[in-house]
């Protein structure tokens, strides 16, 4: 996740690894960096929950397996 005053200019903020015991629900991924005057919330997914998909998907398609999906982000922080 990376945090922005402006929209234009980002810093890290948190990162973490949501794997498949974590589908199918909201997971927590506190910021770690400095988020004072934060504005613009963003991140990035780099790749599936469960990335071998050969042994790991053998039912087929779900969600985090052969693809990559999300629900809505919810940002939670004191009104500045």
């Amino acid at each position: 996740m990376e945090v922005s005053t402006d929209g234009a200019t980002w810093k890290p903020a948190a990162s973490g690894t949501i794997d498949a015991t974590n589908c199918r629900r909201y997971n927590a991924v506190p910021a770690s960096g400095d988020t004072q005057g934060t504005r613009y919330v963003r991140f990035t997914i780099l790749g599936n929950q469960v990335p071998d998909l050969a042994t790991r998907c053998p039912a087929g398609s779900f969600d985090g397996c052969s693809y990559t999906d999300m629900t809505e982000p919810e940002v939670f922080g004191a009104a500045g």
